[in-house]
């Protein structure tokens, strides 16, 4: 899962209107961002493996000015929205098996419920960022 924040590049271009001083300034900000997005990702993600957490990841794009936030885990969805009940059938064995109990050649597995971790916290993110970049933007005397 990735998620891309549209109308970044027309904020981008106008912060350059500020100078040097704004634009670093608004790299550091977008990168703690990230961070601390990152950081709440990793803190809500449930554990079984230690996958999921070690999967999710943010690295800058073009720019340090965009960064990009990804979850690797090729079930991050299914954790962040649930599934559905489905069957699940034997297919290259004769009969399901945990390694301590067979299960037969198929299951009714009940899905899973919802353990949201991604969106929930790009979306505070979203907020915490606006907030940093009006705090650059008021510290500087035009």
């Amino acid at each position: 899962m990735s998620i891309e924040i549209q109308g970044v590049d027309k904020l981008i271009n106008r912060l350059k209107d500020y100078g040097t001083t704004v634009e670093l300034q608004t790299a550091q900000e977008v990168q703690a961002t990230a961070y601390d997005v990152v950081n709440d990702m990793v803190r809500d993600a449930p554990v079984d493996t230690g996958n999921l957490r070690q999967g999710i990841v943010s690295e800058p794009t073009e720019s340090n000015l965009t960064w990009a936030l990804h979850s690797r885990a090729d079930y991050s969805a299914f954790v962040e929205f649930d599934t559905a009940p489905h069957v699940i059938e034997a297919t290259n064995a004769k009969v399901l098996t945990n390694g301590k109990s067979f299960f037969g050649k198929s299951i009714n597995h009940p899905g899973t419920h919802a353990q949201p971790f991604f969106f929930n916290n790009v979306e505070m993110g979203k907020v915490t960022l606006l907030r940093r970049l009006v705090n650059v933007l008021n510290s500087v005397k035009k």
